[in-house]
């Protein structure tokens, strides 16, 4: 009897034991999840506060180009000379002078070649 008592015990001691060790890995899980979810929510905050920056960087360079349009305008009222000098600063174009070159004609096919196209004046 003092046997069946002593298996009983130790049957009894080997269940308490997994209960709790499955007790802690319980109290471990759910303190794991609980960190995950701050993690989220942090990301999120993270997420959210880029999204409201992203807005105001495209609000803020749509205010710059407006005024970089309205400071131009009033350039352009102010001084037509500006307007004029940023005429003359596009990219020029080669013209075509098939076989004169300065007013006068070129007798050489190799001076024809080398000055087919000239930088317009």
């Amino acid at each position: 009897m003092f046997e069946e008592l002593l298996e009983l015990y130790k049957t009894k001691a080997e269940e308490i034991e997994k209960e709790r060790t499955e007790a802690q890995a319980m109290v471990m899980l759910v303190s794991a999840i609980e960190r995950i979810s701050k993690e989220l929510d942090s990301k999120q905050n993270d997420v959210e506060l880029l999204g409201r920056l992203i807005d105001q960087v495209d609000r803020l360079s749509k205010e710059v180009a407006d005024l970089k349009s309205q400071l131009r305008t009033r350039q352009g009222e102010q001084c037509p000379f500006l307007n004029r000098m940023a005429a003359r600063e596009r990219p020029r174009q080669p013209r075509s002078i098939s076989h004169r070159y300065n007013g006068r004609k070129t007798g050489s096919i190799h001076h024809k070649r080398a000055c087919r196209y000239a930088w317009p004046e």
